[in-house]
């Protein structure tokens, strides 16, 4: 069996981060919606775009954000974002370092695909 990781694209979207400062975050902000601690493997993405509000992604799910990297879809963003994605990130200076850019997302899928044996060929 050979693993193939498949790359859907979700489409070019908004890039922000945020820190655990009380005013990015709710009454809890050094842990995600999930109940993790945040950490830089993870993003929160906009409501719309998981599977409850007719998105394509669920916690948990991998994704590679152009430019960021991959990273593990652990928090959601408050009910005003739309088509955004949210990178944690430890210090301000890397925050003012983000900014607000747009990228392409994608969401990765493994997929076990049977290799072919001489005798198949």
């Amino acid at each position: 069996m050979n693993l193939i990781m498949a790359a859907i694209l979700i489409g070019n979207l908004q890039v922000t981060s945020y820190r655990s400062v009380p005013n990015q975050t709710d009454d809890s902000p050094n842990y995600t919606s999930i109940g993790e601690h945040v950490n830089n493997h993870g993003v929160a993405v906009s409501r719309d775009l998981l599977k409850r509000g007719g998105g394509p992604l669920n916690y948990g799910d991998l994704v590679y954000i152009e430019g960021f990297g991959f990273k593990f879809v652990n928090d959601c963003m408050g009910a005003q974002n739309k088509q955004a994605v949210d990178i944690w990130v430890g210090s301000y200076k890397e925050e003012k370092k983000i900014g607000v850019k747009h990228g392409k997302v994608w969401l990765i899928v493994p997929t076990l695909r049977e290799e072919k044996t001489n005798e198949a060929r």
